[in-house]
């Protein structure tokens, strides 16, 4: 089955260098899980849901009723609904991504929303997007062991595909030389991909090898800004890219930071301050490159 979320309308810039603006209203094909697109604020917005295996009305009727369930905010009959498609339907892989959904933003349970990212993926391993939502909540709830043995586990399975998010959980654990290795072999695998380059650069700046890391982000940057094009010029669906390259350029500012190269930094951070002037991290940093400009005038 697939299943389509409308996403949010936003602004988003990019270009070869620098980024210009455009307005998007998206609309994943993959759904993925991606807090940009899933805030909780909005979801009611953004929960509509088009699917096209219309041979099975049963399967439609208990979705329609957990949506309609979710949107009169009653939880539990929602939940119920879902688990009971899920018992008829246990290789549906959007059913638990649901139900994960549910159990992330609305009952704010973190641990039942990994135990149904986890057989969601289980399902579909490839799924980038839910392999990304999944290390974010390992990281958030401490489970960062169970989320290592269980990426392990896939890649037993699998045999490969999954460096990366067992490269981010190693580096959130402190196995810095682990997590060098999974960069390693993500890049021999797939030499231009951002994911990749991406979890170089914050190994390189976690072991204080400033100019590789600015190097393994500067080829993360790219590789996100190509890709970001040329989706634009195909179906226009890039908001499960954005997020990431945000966090590179997050990434690259800190580093650049450390290099003394401040003018660099506050060039990076303006392409941030662009899209999302009011996050936190681009407050902080914008206030911690005027005070290192001040510092260096004396």
């Amino acid at each position: 089955m697939r299943r389509f979320m409308t996403g949010l309308c936003f602004v988003a810039a990019i270009g070869l260098f620098s980024y210009g603006i455009w307005s998007l209203n998206h609309t994943s094909k993959r759904a993925l899980v991606l807090d940009e697109i899933l805030n909780e604020k909005k979801r009611q917005e953004k929960r509509e849901v088009l699917r096209d295996d219309q041979e099975d009305p049963h399967k439609e009727a208990l979705y329609q009723e957990a949506l309609d369930y979710l949107e009169k905010g009653q939880l539990s009959a929602a939940e119920k609904n879902l688990q009971h498609l899920l018992s008829q339907n246990p290789d549906d892989a959007d059913g638990y991504v649901e139900l994960a959904l549910l159990y992330q933003f609305d009952k704010k349970d973190l641990k039942k929303a990994i135990d149904s990212y986890e057989k969601a993926l289980t399902l579909e391993p490839q799924r980038k997007g839910l392999q990304a939502e999944l290390v974010k909540l390992y990281k958030e709830t401490g489970l960062l062991n169970e989320g290592i043995q269980f990426f392990k586990e896939l890649e037993r399975s699998h045999q490969s595909g999954f460096e990366v998010p067992l490269g981010e959980l190693y580096l959130a654990a402190g196995k810095k030389n682990r997590a060098a290795k999974a960069a390693s072999k993500a890049i021999e695998r797939e030499r231009d991909s951002p994911l990749a380059w991406g979890l170089r650069g914050k190994v390189k700046a976690r072991l204080r090898e400033w100019e590789e890391a600015r190097a393994s982000l500067d080829r993360a940057i790219g590789a996100y800004e190509a890709t970001i094009r040329a989706q634009l010029l195909s179906d226009g669906n890039v908001s499960h890219l954005t997020p990431n390259l945000d966090e590179v350029l997050f990434e690259q500012v800190k580093v650049l930071m450390a290099l003394k190269r401040i003018d660099q930094a506050a060039a990076v951070l303006d392409k941030l301050a662009e899209r999302i002037p009011n996050d936190p991290r681009v407050v902080a940093l914008m206030d911690e490159i005027y005070r290192a400009k001040e510092t260096s005038q004396f």
